[in-house]
C-alpha cells in the first residue's frame, strides 16, 4: 500500500507540473480554424512528452465524419483517464458496490417479497446489467473527482460498498423481520467489512482523533435518545401503554411529588399500596426532582431513554483505559447503543432495571481505574435499584476475588490486590439481600421466588433451594437453560457481541456470566427470557463489559476487525427490532382523529375524581389519587366517581357485563363514542358537581369513518 501511495504522490506531482489547470483539460482537444477554412485539431494527452508533437488533423468544415472521429478519440481519452490508475481489487469492490446499490433500488421498488422465487421475475436482466454498468461508471467518476479534484487519497469504493451493503441488509431485514435471516445478513456483512478493513479501505479511521471519536459517540448517543425516545412517545400518545408496567409508575411518581415522597399506588394491586412492597427500588427518588418540575408521564419516558443511552459514557472511559484505539472504541460504543436487547427493552414502558445499564458500567470503570471510594458509591446505587440487584454485585465481587486485580494505594504508595474489597462487596450484597427480603416478607408481598419453581426441589422454599438443586443436579439446570426458545434468546443476546463473553482466558471471568445464567436462562418466567423486557438490562451491561475485557486480553491485532463487525452486527440486529416500532408512528398517522377523540373524552374527567378504567387508559388517568384497573364486571373496591370503558376493537370480554353492572349500581352514561370509549359517572358525584352536566350526553356518539 505504501508503494502505491508513493506512486500516487509522484503522479500527482507530475500533474501539478503540467501546464493544464484541471484534469479535464488534459484530454480536451484544442481546435483551431486555419486561414483556409479548415479545423486544426490537436489532441493533447496526459502523458505527452515535452519533446514530442502531435500531427494536426485537418478536417473540412463540411467533413462531419472527421469531426465525429476526433470527438470519439476525445471520449476514449476521457475514459482512459478515469481508469488510468484503477487496480483489480478496486474494480471488484466497485462492481460489488454498484451491484448492491442497484439491488437496493430494485428491492425498494418491487412489492413482491424477496424471499419468494417470483421476486426475480420482476427484474429484466438486460436492464439490470446496464444499470450496474452505469452505476460503475458513476462511482468511477466520483473516485476521480475525489482524487484529482479534491486531491484526496480517500478510497470511495470501500465506503460505497460498506454503506450500500449495510443499507441493503437493513432494508431487507426490515422487510422480512426474521432473526435468522438477519443472522445470515450479519455474516455476509461481517465478511465484507473484514475484507475492507484488512485492505485499508477505511484507513481514515486508523488516524481518528480523540475528539472525532467523542463526536461520533455523541452522535450515537443522540440518535438513541431522539429516535427511541420519539417512538416511545408515539407509543404512549397512541394509548399503546398499559397499567402494567407504565400506569403504576406514573401514579407512583404522582404520589412521590404530591404525598410526601410516598411510593404509593392504587392501580398496582387495586388498593393503596407502596410499590416498595412489590419491588424495593429507592433509586426512583433520583428522578423525583425532575418529575416535580415536569409532571407528565412523558417525562419518565424521556428520562429512561437518556439513562439507558448514558451507559455509553462509562463504556467509552473503560475502552480508553484499556488503551483501545479511537476507531475500536467507537465500534464498541456502537455495540451498546445499537444493542437489540437494550433497544427492545427500552420500549417496554418504564422500569427501575434501566438504571442498571449505566450504573454497572460505572462500577466496572471505578474498579478498572482504582477509584475505590467511587466503587462503593456505585455498589450502593446498584443495590438500590432492586432487591435482586445483589446478584450483579455478588458476581462482580467473586470476579475481583479470583482475578488478582490491583489498585494503586496512594497512602501506602504501592499496588494492592482488590481481594479484600471483593470480600467486602460480597458480604455487603448478601447481607443487603437478606435484610431487604425479610423486610419485604414482613411488610410487603415478599420476593418473587415463584419464578424459579421449575428449578426448586422443594417448592416455595426460597432461592437457597435453587442453589441446592443446581449443586445436587447440575444437569437439570442445563436442561432448563437451553430449551428451544431460550436458545433463540441466547443468540439474540450474544450474536451482536460475537460471543466474546465466552472467550475467557481466566476462570475469574466466568463469574460475570452468573447473572445471565441465573436471571435469564434457568427461570421459566417467560418475560425473563425475552429481549423485549427489562430483565436483560443489567445482564447486557455485564456481557458488554466482559466482551471488551476479553477483547483486551486476547492476543488479537488489530482489534478493529472485531469492533467493526460488532458495530455492524449490532446495527443490523438493532434496526430489525427497532423497525418493529414503526407501527406506533403509523398508528398515530392513521388514527390521529381517534386519538384526539380519546384525549377529548379523558379531559372531561375532573382531576380529583376517582376512576376505574380498562388497562390502556390507566397511564393517561394516572395523575390522581385513585385510579383502578378494571379486571371484571364487579370491582373489589369502593365504587369510583367515573368508569372509563374501552369499547369497539380490542374491547375486554366483560364489556357488556360491566355496562349492565354500572347501570344497575348507581351509574349513568356520561359521554363517549361507539367505537372507542364509554364514560359512566356516579349519579351522586354528578349531583354534587352539577357543572359536569353541560358535557353529559344521553347516549354515545355513533362514529363512522
Amino acid at each position: 500500500m505504501d508503494n502505491n501511495l508513493n506512486d500516487n504522490q509522484t503522479e500527482d506531482s507530475t500533474l501539478k507540473n503540467d501546464s493544464h489547470t484541471s484534469p479535464t483539460e488534459d484530454f480536451i482537444s484544442n481546435d483551431v480554424i486555419s486561414n483556409d477554412g479548415t479545423f486544426m485539431t490537436e489532441d493533447t494527452h496526459i502523458n505527452n512528452d515535452d519533446t514530442s508533437t502531435d500531427t494536426p488533423i485537418e478536417t473540412s468544415i463540411d467533413g462531419s465524419a472527421s469531426i465525429n472521429n476526433a470527438t470519439f478519440i476525445n471520449k476514449i481519452s476521457a475514459i482512459k483517464y478515469i481508469f488510468k490508475d484503477i487496480e483489480v481489487l478496486d474494480v471488484i469492490v466497485r462492481l460489488f458496490s454498484s451491484y448492491f446499490i442497484v439491488m437496493l433500488y430494485k428491492t425498494a421498488r418491487i412489492e413482491e417479497k424477496f424471499s419468494n422465487l417470483e421476486f426475480g421475475t420482476n427484474i429484466v436482466m438486460s436492464s439490470f446489467i446496464l444499470q450496474i454498468i452505469l452505476m460503475f461508471l458513476i462511482l468511477s467518476v466520483v473516485q476521480v473527482l475525489v482524487k484529482d479534484g479534491l486531491k484526496s487519497t480517500l478510497k470511495t469504493d470501500g465506503y460505497f460498498l460498506g454503506t450500500s451493503v449495510m443499507l441493503y441488509g437493513a432494508y431487507t431485514v426490515f422487510r422480512l423481520n426474521n432473526f435468522y435471516y438477519a443472522l445470515g445478513v450479519c455474516l455476509v456483512i461481517a465478511t465484507i467489512m473484514i475484507f475492507l478493513v484488512h485492505n485499508r479501505y477505511f484507513k481514515e479511521f486508523e488516524t481518528l482523533s480523540k475528539r472525532q471519536a467523542k463526536v461520533i459517540v455523541g452522535i450515537f448517543f443522540l440518535c438513541f435518545v431522539v429516535f427511541v425516545g420519539t417512538f416511545c412517545m408515539y407509543r404512549y400518545i397512541t394509548y399503546a401503554t398499559s397499567c402494567y408496567d407504565f400506569g403504576i409508575f406514573c401514579q407512583m411518581f404522582y404520589y412521590m411529588v404530591h404525598h410526601g415522597l410516598s411510593a404509593d399506588t392504587t392501580c398496582e394491586r387495586n388498593y393503596l399500596l407502596s410499590h416498595f412492597a412489590v419491588h424495593f427500588s429507592p433509586i426512583y427518588y433520583i428522578l423525583v426532582p425532575i418529575y416535580a418540575i415536569f409532571q407528565s408521564p412523558k417525562t419518565l419516558l424521556i428520562c429512561q431513554v437518556i439513562i439507558v443511552a448514558s451507559g455509553v459514557i462509562p463504556l467509552y472511559l473503560i475502552c480508553k483505559n484499556f488503551k483501545f484505539s479511537n476507531a475500536t472504541t467507537v465500534g464498541l460504543c456502537a455495540m451498546l447503543i445499537f444493542s437489540p436487547a437494550l433497544i427492545s427493552s427500552t420500549f417496554y414502558d418504564f422500569h427501575e432495571n434501566k438504571f442498571l445499564v449505566p450504573l454497572i458500567l460505572w462500577l466496572f470503570w471505578a474498579i478498572e481505574t482504582g477509584h475505590i471510594k467511587l466503587m462503593y458509591v456505585f455498589i450502593a446505587l446498584v443495590l438500590l435499584v432492586k432487591e435482586d440487584a445483589f446478584i450483579y454485585v455478588a458476581s462482580i465481587s467473586l470476579f475481583l476475588m479470583f482475578s488478582k486485580k490491583t489498585f494503586y494505594n496512594k497512602k501506602k504508595d504501592k499496588e494492592q490486590l482488590l481481594l479484600v474489597h471483593g470480600i467486602i462487596m460480597l458480604v455487603i450484597s448478601l447481607v443487603y439481600f437478606l435484610v431487604v427480603s425479610k423486610l419485604m416478607e414482613k411488610y410487603g408481598l415478599g420476593i418473587m421466588e415463584y419464578r424459579y419453581n421449575n428449578i426448586m426441589m422443594e417448592q416455595d422454599a426460597g432461592l437457597i433451594n435453587v442453589i441446592k438443586t443446581i449443586a445436587l443436579n447440575p444437569a437439570i439446570a442445563i436442561y432448563e437453560a437451553f430449551t428451544e426458545d431460550k436458545i433463540l434468546f441466547f443468540l439474540q443476546m450474544t450474536v451482536p457481541l460475537l460471543f466474546l463473553p465466552f472467550f475467557n482466558k481466566k476462570i475469574s471471568h466466568v463469574f460475570l456470566l452468573i447473572p445471565f445464567f441465573m436471571v435469564n436462562l434457568i427461570s421459566d418466567y417467560a418475560c425473563q427470557t425475552q429481549i423485549g423486557y427489562q430483565y436483560v438490562c443489567g445482564v447486557m451491561s455485564m456481557l458488554i463489559y466482559l466482551s471488551i475485557l476479553n477483547l483486551h486480553e486476547l492476543k488479537m491485532t488489530p482489534k478493529r476487525y472485531v469492533s467493526s463487525v460488532c458495530m455492524c452486527t449490532s446495527m443490523i440486529m438493532g434496526f430489525m427490532y427497532f423497525s418493529e416500532k414503526f407501527s406506533y408512528y403509523d398508528s398515530l398517522c392513521n388514527n390521529n382523529g381517534r386519538v384526539m377523540r380519546m384525549n377529548q373524552l379523558i379531559s372531561l374527567i375532573p382531576e380529583d375524581a376517582s376512576v376505574e378504567a380498562t388497562t390502556y387508559f390507566v397511564p393517561q388517568l394516572s395523575q390522581r389519587d385513585e385510579v383502578y384497573i378494571m379486571k371484571g364486571a364487579e370491582p373489589s373496591y369502593d365504587p369510583t366517581d367515573f368508569i372509563v370503558l374501552k369499547v369497539g376493537a380490542g374491547e375486554e370480554s366483560f364489556v357488556e357485563d360491566k355496562i349492565n353492572w354500572a347501570t344497575n349500581n348507581g351509574y349513568e352514561f356520561y359521554n363517549g363514542y361507539s367505537d372507542i370509549m364509554y364514560l359512566f359517572v356516579n349519579s351522586e358525584y354528578i349531583e354534587e358537581n352539577p357543572e359536569l352536566k353541560e358535557n353529559q350526553r344521553l347516549e354515545p356518539i355513533i362514529w363512522q369513518d
